[in-house]
């Protein structure tokens, strides 16, 4: 884990004779401090091997690149759910060049294996094996009041950025977006190059 200075996240604006709260965006660096993120130091050798095991299988045609059709058509994860993988991959292509290298998919799965394990940890009351991980979500309180989290003023900012949509509870894919973004932006590289 990586630790941080300190940082002020709330800032103070005056109204009138009174003054309000306003929540200043989350840094990256500090949501990815409190979640506890470590990147590939939580993942043994034999996992980091194993995490391009899905990519070869998938790549179809041998180029040592992923496209759309070939992951749809091959990942058990997103046969019959297209935009589901549409979102993977886009979430996996750094480079933008509308394919993916076995070096993003690497960086995806520790980015993503990783955030799967916090937001079980984070609600540790829900049995999340027995649902689809597509169905995955949990409520404002059960993020905010999480004994994982520690610091229910930060994780109340987490959540409300975290749920792009607003409705009081955070899905998966709603947190993986977010997640994914900020620990592109805050963590090292050598963190997430699976090396």
């Amino acid at each position: 884990m990586f630790r941080l200075t300190t940082l002020t996240i709330v800032t103070c604006i005056t109204i009138g004779s009174g003054v309000a709260a306003s929540a200043a965006p989350v840094d990256p660096a500090v949501a990815m401090n409190l979640l506890g993120v470590q990147g590939e130091v939580s993942f043994s050798a034999s996992e980091i091997a194993n995490l391009d095991r899905p990519f070869y299988r998938s790549d179809q045609n041998g180029d040592g690149y992923l496209s759309e059709s070939e992951y749809i058509s091959s990942s058990p994860h997103f046969r019959g759910n297209p935009q589901g993988a549409r979102g993977f991959l886009g979430a996996s292509d750094n480079n933008g060049d509308g394919r993916v290298s076995r070096d993003e998919y690497v960086q995806n799965r520790i980015i993503t294996d990783e955030a799967k394990s916090i937001f079980e940890m984070i609600d540790q009351d829900t049995n999340w094996g027995s649902i689809s991980a597509f169905r995955w979500q949990m409520t404002r309180s059960a993020f905010v009041d999480s004994s994982y989290l520690g610091n229910s003023q930060l994780a109340s900012q987490l959540f409300d950025e975290f749920d792009s949509d607003n409705d009081g509870q955070l899905q998966l894919r709603e947190y993986l977006v977010r997640y994914g973004r900020w620990a592109r932006q805050a963590l090292p590289q050598d963190m997430l190059d699976g090396l």
